[in-house]
């Protein structure tokens, strides 16, 4: 009886569990787009996201993200490492 309830705990048996990890972010970013056209904030504080997917694959592409990218999962991997 307990593994069945271990079961349906489990994200990928939960109804609609999909839904939300989808829909979540997508409400975020329909927010942030509202709130940037409605000039809730100041442009440089508050970028569209459109400009900021612009800024992010520019600095991809060029290599200048990438090393700091990497070096911050190292450290992420090295931190979860010595908490767990």
């Amino acid at each position: 009886m307990a593994s069945r309830t271990f079961r349906w705990h489990s994200p990928r048996n939960r109804p609609g569990v999909w839904l939300w990890r989808l829909a979540v972010p997508l409400i975020a970013l329909g927010l942030w787009q509202l709130a940037w056209r409605l000039g809730l904030g100041s442009r440089a504080l508050l970028p569209s996201p459109g400009a900021v997917w612009t800024a992010g694959a520019s600095l991809h592409d060029s290599g200048t993200m990438r090393v700091p990218t990497a070096i911050r999962f190292q450290a992420l991997i090295v931190a979860s490492s010595m908490t767990s």
